[in-house]
């Protein structure tokens, strides 16, 4: 307790100003997902003429001179009844409620509205002595300041009841200076209220300690390196989780997500395409930071077809396909949000795929049951990227019932409805059941997808979530993570080779022969010569995050050294040997080098035995330049 006290202290003493939440509200397409991208300095957030694109809560880094600070984009204020509007506006309520500041952002170029005024009234309610509003004009470019309106809008802007506006343009970046000088106040009333957080934990730790026979070190006199090291484990000992989780559109990817962190984080609903933007949000499970990433739903390829004649400007192509401007300027988000999906997946650690059992054909259908193709194609692209994946099979509560069980209703021609309503009648699948069906799920993949063959799978119904099922989920990406970051010893790593090679050697290569040669040999003037045996002289792992390992070969053309289905081999060897089941590995064949490249052969005794073998330093830089999988 004294050291943890001690940290915070001289951390805190140390910063001339404390980190602070900001959060941006307005009503829609006041410029908030522009201003966010401005001070995260990415391109994070979807910018869209379409209002209500932003609908979850987005966090972000900010940093303006010595300000560092969260800044948080919200949904649009606007007055609704539709359930996604009601949504999105408490998502807005739960920001502004943790927000040490609010960034109420208003429209320059179209002045202030009644929808201002009335949403001014709104926020007013939550400010207080801790919390309080900065009036932020967005769109405001080049001499608008100046111009004789002006003086009108500021006066409009005062009857918000939030002060004297920022002017701002998320477009050029101007009005950072003038943005920095109306929070500096919010991070100074930050830092006082960690210093009394501080001094009050302080005293409520000596309280505790009277009367033990100890001695009471002054925290004030604690070097800034006190409590750097607990108990022997540091900051690195517990690296972060980056956890995105994937899959078609109403998979049930908000809803797990929720289910893990316990509280409605993003909004969730039966609409398909809910989600737009990639969300991420940070979480510690049993000490270990996670950072979770929920993802928008990928759609078929003719949708994707159309975002990228919106993006490339082909307009013509696109009016001749879409009716209107809307319709293709939903197209060109929806592509938006599958991009940043993509983007999410190349950041990633572990890639949970969720897949809709229901979807399948397992509750009932005539068709006989399959993994949708979609589900593949999004598995096919995590193991192309290098990812572990792991497969949640969600909705199984909608699907655990026996085939006869399935056979009865189906002759009774119940509606859904009625189906709903009869759970009594309804037999649950036992362990024997469930395990049938994990290994459907896997052939299914398997069958596709060679490379997913030892996927973990976990069965779970996000909407009725327990802690077991959660744990297990948690436990199984953290497991896979720490196998994804693996390095096996070269020495390890050589001694396999010598056993494998041993039980399946590799398949001698035929001589080449330029056409010339090859003309004699037709005509018989020159005898043929025997295969060439290929031999492999070692191997290393060269990285980690996916594991890559390379393999060395007698031979000066290593592209066509081993062919394709050896190479399997090794690698389904790998995986069985060193317990890299589901995680995809890559695998690269290289020269040793020829002897004789200067004119000379090196003397294995001189030199030691390998001395034509390069230098595996070289190698390493090779490797990320040229790789084979």
């Amino acid at each position: 307790m004294r050291r943890l006290i001690a940290k915070l202290k001289s951390e805190a003493m140390k910063a001339e100003l404390a980190p602070f939440e900001a959060v941006l509200v307005g009503r829609p397409n006041c410029g908030k997902s522009a201003i966010f991208n401005r001070l995260v300095k990415r391109n994070d957030a979807i910018v869209s003429a379409i209002a209500g694109t932003t609908r979850d809560r987005k966090e972000g880094k900010a940093r303006i001179g010595e300000l560092e600070f969260t800044v948080v984009d919200t949904g649009g204020l606007e007055d609704g009844t539709g359930e996604i509007t009601k949504a999105a506006q408490t998502q807005t309520k739960y920001a502004i409620e943790e927000a040490d500041a609010v960034l109420f952002c208003v429209d320059a170029k179209s002045g202030i509205t009644r929808d201002d005024e009335f949403y001014a009234r709104y926020v007013r309610k939550f400010l207080n002595k801790d919390k309080n509003a900065i009036l932020v004009a967005n769109k405001v470019e080049g001499k608008m300041p100046t111009m004789p309106a002006w003086d009108d809008f500021i006066n409009d802007c005062l009857k918000l009841g939030m002060g004297y506006p920022v002017p701002f343009s998320a477009i050029q970046g101007d009005g950072l200076t003038d943005l920095h000088d109306a929070l500096l106040p919010v991070a100074k009333r930050k830092k006082q209220q960690l210093m009394a957080t501080i001094a009050e934990d302080q005293t409520a730790a000596l309280k505790e300690l009277e009367g033990e026979d100890k001695t009471i070190v002054d925290a004030e006199n604690i070097g800034d390196n006190a409590g750097a090291e607990e108990d022997g484990v540091s900051d690195d000992a517990n690296p972060e989780v980056r956890l995105t989780i994937l899959g078609r559109p109403n998979a049930g990817k908000s809803t797990l997500l929720n289910s893990i962190v316990g509280s409605e984080r993003v909004i969730v609903g039966p609409t398909p395409g809910l989600t737009r933007d990639s969300t991420e949000v940070n979480w510690t499970y049993d000490g270990r930071p996670v950072r979770l990433v929920d993802t928008a739903g990928w759609r078929a390829k003719q949708r994707s077809a159309l975002y990228d004649a919106a993006k490339q400007e082909h307009l013509e192509a696109l009016d001749a396909a879409l009716d209107s401007k809307e319709k293709r300027d939903n197209a060109l988000l929806e592509g938006l949000s599958v991009d940043r999906a993509f983007k999410a997946l190349a950041q990633t650690h572990v890639a949970v795929l969720v897949v809709d059992i229901a979807a399948t054909g397992m509750s009932g259908t005539s068709q006989p049951p399959a993994v949708a193709h979609q589900d593949l194609a999004i598995a096919g692209r995590v193991i192309e990227e290098g990812k572990p994946l792991v497969i949640a099979v969600n909705k199984i509560d909608r699907v655990l019932v026996k085939e006869s069980e399935q056979k009865k209703r189906m002759q009774r021609k119940l509606s859904p409805k009625d189906e709903m309503n009869e759970p009594e009648n309804v037999r649950r699948m036992d362990k024997a059941d469930l395990k049938e069906l994990e290994k459907w799920v896997s052939e299914q993949f398997a069958q596709s997808i060679p490379e997913t063959a030892g996927c973990p799978i976990v069965l779970m119904s996000a909407l009725k979530p327990n802690k077991d099922t959660v744990d297990e989920l948690m436990k199984t990406v953290i497991d896979i993570e720490a196998r994804w970051s693996s390095r096996v010893k070269t020495s390890k790593l050589n001694r396999w080779l010598v056993e494998v090679v041993a039980k399946n050697p590799p398949p001698s290569q035929t001589a080449t022969f330029s056409r010339r040669t090859q003309s004699h040999m037709r005509h018989g003037n020159v005898k043929k010569l025997a295969p060439i045996p290929v031999k492999l002289k070692y191997a290393t792992q060269v990285s980690t995050r996916p594991p890559t390992f390379c393999v060395f070969v007698n031979r000066h053309r290593p592209d066509t050294a081993l062919n394709e289905s050896y190479k399997r081999y090794l690698i389904n060897q790998l995986k069985e040997s060193f317990n890299l089941h589901g995680i995809p590995i890559r695998l690269m064949v290289r020269s040793t080098g020829n002897p004789f490249a200067d004119g000379r052969k090196t003397s294995s005794k001189a030199t030691g035995a390998g001395a034509d073998s390069p230098n595996l330093a070289n190698v390493a830089a090779k490797v990320k330049t040229n790789s084979l999988e």
